[in-house]
């Protein structure tokens, strides 16, 4: 998790110990770098867009149930985020912790999101509250979807993979919304003074609860890719990081979206611990990519959108 902080400080120290005229201390930090090499260009990256390649876009939103618990889920908070994200263009949406409520004028964000049949939907139910609210994982697309279908990775929901088969002309597309099980860290608690052996006890233990089911989570995925006859674009909240085994494994499958065409850091959590990047899209080899950026204004949840421009030759 400190890798980008590391990678930082050791930029820093090289820049000091120059300035100090303290060249050997130098050699230290270089090799720091040297040895982080491997996850250098999963950090920070600086690409050049095509300005004029791109034929279709896609973003990606974990939207933390649209705050639909709090005392005021209906809100001009709640209002924005839809309102926003109904006036995004994107021809693909794809939304973690989705929720839907259509007897409400705010939350009824199926209806809304689909602009009167402007865009298709594929909605994945996966449990209804006490009023009726659908929680779950949704995609939507300017584009007619001829198939669609769930990766079942998990008995219980909070966590899975659906996906839709999108016409993009006379090519298909098959775009997969992942979402697995959760990091599991209460950034609260980890500012406790008082209780800090026990905070830090219980999060080394759910953080290694995760990284195992979180494998298994990705290994069933990438049987299903390995089936997969079209090309791909696979977006969603991995709850991982850019140096793990599961993010590893689906770069090995497919191009990540930031390291080809994102600038910065691309940082997606949105927390005290901001330098996480846990939200990603990969692509197929053979689909090109324009750009891809992290849209920090949208902040009404703990994650960032991302949004990629792609193009298919």
């Amino acid at each position: 998790m400190l890798i980008p902080v590391f990678l930082v400080a050791h930029v820093i120290f090289i820049v000091y110990w120059v300035l100090c005229k303290r060249y050997r201390y130098t050699f230290y930090s270089l090799a720091g770098l040297l040895i982080a090499y491997p996850f250098v260009f999963s950090t920070f990256n600086w690409n050049i867009a095509d300005a004029d390649a791109t034929n279709f876009s896609v973003l990606s939103y974990n939207a933390k149930i649209f705050n639909a618990y709090q005392p005021d889920a209906e809100g001009e908070k709640t209002q924005k985020v839809v309102q926003w994200l109904g006036n995004d263009s994107s021809s693909v949406k794809c939304f973690q912790e989705f929720y839907d409520w259509k007897d409400s004028k705010v939350l009824n964000t199926i209806e809304q999101l689909a602009q009167k049949g402007k865009y298709k939907s594929h909605f994945q139910r996966a449990y209804t509250n006490d009023v009726g609210g659908l929680v779950g994982m949704a995609i939507f697309s300017k584009h007619p979807i001829i198939k669609k279908g769930n990766v079942k990775v998990r008995e219980k929901y909070n966590y899975g993979a659906i996906y839709v088969d999108i016409l993009f002309g006379k090519d298909t597309i098959r775009v997969y919304n992942i979402h697995l099980k959760s990091m599991s860290i209460n950034t609260e608690a980890l500012k406790d003074t008082d209780n800090f052996q026990k905070n830090y006890f219980d999060l080394f233990k759910r953080l290694k609860n995760g990284f195992v089911e979180r494998a298994r989570q990705v290994r069933l995925i990438r049987a299903h890719l390995a089936l997969c006859p079209y090309k791909v674009i696979l977006c969603g909240d991995l709850n991982d990081l850019p140096y793990s085994y599961t993010y590893l494994q689906l770069s090995q499958a497919l191009d990540n979206a930031f390291e080809q065409g994102g600038t910065g850091f691309g940082f997606t959590f949105n927390s005290w611990l901001f330098f996480l990047r846990i939200d990603n899209q990969f692509f197929s080899k053979d689909i090109k990519i324009k750009d891809c950026q992290t849209i920090r204004e949208i902040d009404y949840s703990d994650h960032f959108p991302i949004k990629a421009n792609y193009w298919v030759e």
